[in-house]
Parts: structure tokens; C-alpha cells; sequence
């Protein structure tokens, strides 16, 4: 039986981990986001300033007032020519920025299906190693078994022995004895060599499933 580990080490980053690179993304979107909504903002509202203004400043014209309003007239038309060759760039950065927000949203569902195929595998193994550990002891049981009956043989192999030399000493000095009486003890020699043959074989399988457990 292979050696089996007493816990899994986790290699992917955990649920915590995942939400917090998700918060973290989701931070780095908007900052780099945020400079160009803020000057989306002001584009929209400058038109409008600049009408208050000329609200304002509404009376009598002079030369001098022509002249400014001219000028500003000039620097208005100025910004937003400038602001509409920035558009393209912007867009192309914000069309930029939202790709790679998605790309990091796929990679956190990405990583989120990771933790959870982890998780279920780490429970198989659990479930395989408690299985395994309830075969150990099962081994660990039957090999006590085994010891006892192995014991329990020699032990009366050890007897039958005993009894075969007590009845052969028996037979050797049977001169004396009648027909009957020897050819008992010879059956019963013949009885217990069976017995000991049965039992040196039985010992021998024991043994031998001993070895290999």
C-alpha cells in the first residue's frame, strides 16, 4: 500500500484572495478611468458657463468687449477643436480600459471555477484517505487474527508431537502387548501423523499469508 499524504496542500489562491484581486481591479479601472470622466464633466458644463457669462456681461458693446468676446469666441472654437481630435484617443483608451476589465472579470470566474474544482477534489482525496485508514486497521485487525490462529497451530502441533513420540516410545516397547493393543497404538500413530501433516500445512498457508499482509 502506497503512502498517502495527511492533508492536501491547496496550490491555488483561496476565495479571499480571488475578491480581493476582483476589488483591486475594479479600483484600478476607476482611477484610470476617472480623469477622463472628470474632463467629460467639465466639457459638458464650460458651453453653459460660458453663456452665463455672456448673460452677465450683457449691455451696451464696445469696442473692447467686442474684441474679448471675440477672443473667446476664438478660444472656445480653439478647445473644441482640440477636444474633438482628443475624442478618438479617448475612446480608443476607454474602449482599451473596458477590454481589460473584462479580460480581468474572466479571469476571476476563471479562478473562482479553479477554487471550486480544488475544493471537490479535496474532498475526494478526504473521503479516500479515511478510507484507506479504515482498510489499515482492518489489515492491522486481521493480522492479529492471523497471529493468534498461527499461534494456536504451533501450539498444537507442539501437542500432536508430544503425543507421536509418547506413542512411539509406546509401540517400541509393545513386545510384550497382545496383537490388539498394538494395533491400536499403531492407528492412533497413524491418526495423530495425519493430524500433524494438516496442521504443519495449515500453518504453512497462515504463515505464508502472514508474510505478504
Amino acid at each position: 500500500m502506497g503512502l498517502i499524504p495527511d492533508r492536501v496542500v491547496q496550490l491555488e489562491p483561496s476565495q479571499e484572495d480571488i475578491l480581493r484581486l476582483y476589488s483591486e481591479s475594479v479600483r484600478a479601472y476607476e482611477e484610470l478611468y476617472a480623469p477622463y470622466r472628470d474632463r467629460n464633466d467639465r466639457r459638458i458644463t464650460s458651453p453653459t458657463a460660458g453663456s452665463d457669462r455672456s448673460a452677465v456681461g450683457a449691455g451696451p458693446s464696445s469696442p473692447s468687449s467686442s474684441h474679448d468676446e471675440s477672443r473667446n469666441s476664438g478660444n472656445e472654437q480653439q478647445r473644441g477643436r482640440s477636444d474633438s481630435a482628443e475624442l478618438p484617443g479617448l475612446y480608443a483608451e476607454l474602449n482599451t480600459v473596458r477590454r481589460d476589465k473584462a479580460a480581468l472579470e474572466q479571469q476571476v470566474s476563471s479562478l473562482t471555477e479553479s477554487q471550486m474544482v480544488l475544493n471537490n477534489q479535496r474532498r475526494l482525496l478526504a473521503d479516500q484517505l479515511e478510507t484507506a485508514r479504515a482498510q489499515v486497521e482492518q489489515c492491522k485487525a486481521e493480522n492479529s487474527r492471523l497471529k493468534a490462529d498461527i499461534e494456536a497451530m504451533r501450539e498444537r502441533r507442539r501437542d500432536a508431537s508430544g503425543h507421536d513420540s509418547v506413542l512411539a516410545r509406546a509401540v517400541s516397547q509393545s513386545s510384550n502387548l497382545d496383537g490388539a493393543k498394538l494395533e491400536f497404538y499403531r492407528e492412533q500413530m497413524s491418526i495423530l501423523a495425519r493430524e500433524n501433516q494438516r496442521l504443519k500445512a495449515k500453518l504453512s498457508d497462515y504463515e505464508s499469508c502472514h508474510r505478504r499482509t
